[in-house]
């Protein structure tokens, strides 16, 4: 029973992590298009309301982009353009994506960040970061000033690259404190902390602030709190209790007025306008006044003809956008059967309109390639443009090489096989040289022994000459000396026999180390 419980759980694990993995991956993937490029404000994805202003999702609130966006004038600008083809991807991909957010780090850079900011660098290596748009510097006594200093110095070219391409959108950006299993509320802009009985409160300048029943969303935080405590105790354990500080910056404050998460209707955005009212608390047994119901159905009828006056003109924009779809489709159509009636000609001219284009392309691209390389030796360092080179070279000369290679093959197989040659004909004669050089070796070392050898019989043999010469000359010399002695009779050694001993020996030594050293030099 134990091993099917963990056969079973196991396989579930198994499928929600492909689900999960695969629905990421189509989610980020689906957003592109053909006929229509999505807009960004820093890492949201930027959608239009009615009147072509731009806004974007969060915590399935819309919030309008800010005016002092640096690219707020070309959202605008683009929705004009491309409002149909905008229409159109909505309906297809946008209301599916409506929380997508484009990663901030790339493949070769991973920014620092500096209270939940992207560091920025100047050319000297300060570090900086903006909020709200506004750039601050850290200051050169902060402890981390050091390490970003450092990150600079290591990472310097990956980093003006990333700059150059991502940088400049993430100005405004900054880092959220949400994880993958659950996502904090705010109280302007404060982050929304529990107690144990479920009490929403927050921290405004060090202080513990509840948040009052009298608030309109209060039955939200608290519903919020019953739905996911687990995952709220979790995330505070892990993160929340270290961002009792935190506060969203301002931007992210200017929520569209009267606005909820859109729905698609017909194929646009319709935002749904339900005005929230407080409800009456005042004292028990206390009613409103005449004068307060009279306000209430002058605004009530103010709404419905607002209404009104807002449904005849979106009837209005769905009829104009019906005939431009409708205009479109006939276009088509007529596009459709021109192909069609033109198709013998296009494929006879298919096949000279195809060099015109690939040799057009082919300039175009040469000269892009030009500039790309001018620009990025001026940016890059050394390194990266030598890479930027060689991919730049090896894409240009790849016909070339190709014709070359048969005729370079051939040479360097010819100058290996003379290297090689060359290289056995010197081993050779190194190596008989060698053999030579050894036989010559011994055959003088033989001879030179031959001769020492002989040089030393014959000198051996003249010294025991002298010694038995002068033995028998001492001999003789004692017995004419001593004339007592008979004829047959030894003659006894004296002292002069002695000192004659003594330096024949000493001689003899003297000589045999005269010839040592003579023949180790």
């Amino acid at each position: 029973m134990a091993r099917q419980s963990m056969f079973a759980i196991g396989l579930a694990f198994f499928v929600l992590t492909t689900c999960w993995v695969g629905g990421s991956e189509a989610q980020g993937s689906s957003i592109h298009v053909d006929y229509y490029t999505p807009q960004f404000y820093v890492d949201r994805l930027v959608f239009f309301d009615e009147a072509g202003a731009p806004i974007y999702y969060e915590y399935d609130e819309a919030y309008t982009v800010p005016e002092d966006y640096a690219l707020y004038r070309e959202l605008e600008d683009h929705f004009i353009d491309n409002m149909d083809a905008y229409y159109e991807w909505f309906d297809d991909v946008g209301y599916r994506n409506l929380h997508y957010r484009r990663p901030l780090q790339s493949s070769y850079y991973q920014p620092l960040y500096y209270l939940d900011y992207p560091v920025f660098f100047k050319r000297d290596g300060r570090p900086y970061y903006y909020m709200d748009g506004v750039r601050h510097f850290i200051s050169a006594s902060d402890p981390l000033n050091r390490r970003l200093r450092r990150h600079y110095r290591r990472h310097k070219a990956e980093y003006r690259r990333w700059n150059h391409e991502y940088g400049r959108y993430y100005r405004w950006y900054q880092r959220p404190l949400y994880s993958d299993y659950y996502s904090p509320m705010y109280y302007d802009g404060y982050l929304v902390y529990y107690d144990d009985a479920g009490w929403p409160f927050y921290y405004m300048n060090g202080r513990k602030m509840r948040v009052k029943r009298s608030n309109r969303n209060y039955n939200r935080y608290a519903s919020h709190y019953r739905d996911h405590r687990d995952n709220y105790r979790r995330w505070y354990r892990e993160s929340g209790k270290k961002h009792h500080k935190y506060r969203r910056s301002s931007k992210n404050r200017r929520r569209l007025r009267n606005e909820r998460a859109p729905r698609a209707v017909h194929g646009k955005i319709t935002n749904r306008k339900e005005r929230r009212h407080r409800k009456y608390r005042g004292k028990p047994g206390l009613r409103p006044s005449t004068g307060d119901r009279d306000r209430a159905r002058e605004r009530a009828r103010e709404r419905a003809r607002d209404e009104r006056r807002d449904k005849a003109r979106q009837d209005a924009r769905d009829k104009a956008r019906e005939d431009r779809r409708d205009k479109a489709r006939e276009d088509r159509d007529k596009a459709r059967e021109d192909r069609r009636d033109k198709a013998r000609e296009d494929r006879r001219d298919k096949a000279r309109e195809d060099r015109r284009d690939k040799a057009r392309e082919d300039r175009d691209k040469a000269r892009q390639d030009a500039r790309d390389k001018a620009r990025d030796d001026r940016r890059d360092k050394a390194r990266q443009d030598a890479r930027d080179k060689a991919r730049d070279d090896r894409r240009d000369k790849a016909q070339k090489d190709r014709r070359e290679k048969a005729q370079k093959d051939r040479q360097d197989k010819a100058q290996k096989d003379r290297r090689e040659k060359a290289k056995k004909d010197r081993q050779d004669k190194a190596q008989k040289d060698r053999r030579e050089k050894a036989q010559k070796d011994r055959r003088d070392k033989a001879q030179k022994d031959r001769r020492e050898k002989a040089q030393k019989d014959r000198r051996d043999k003249a010294q025991k000459d002298r010694r038995e010469k002068a033995k028998k000359d001492r001999r003789e010399k004692t017995r004419d000396r001593n004339p007592r002695s008979r004829p047959g009779d030894r003659a006894r050694p004296g002292r002069s026999d002695k000192r004659d001993k003594k330096r024949d020996k000493k001689r003899d030594n003297k000589r045999d180390n005269k010839r040592k050293k003579r023949k180790n030099r």
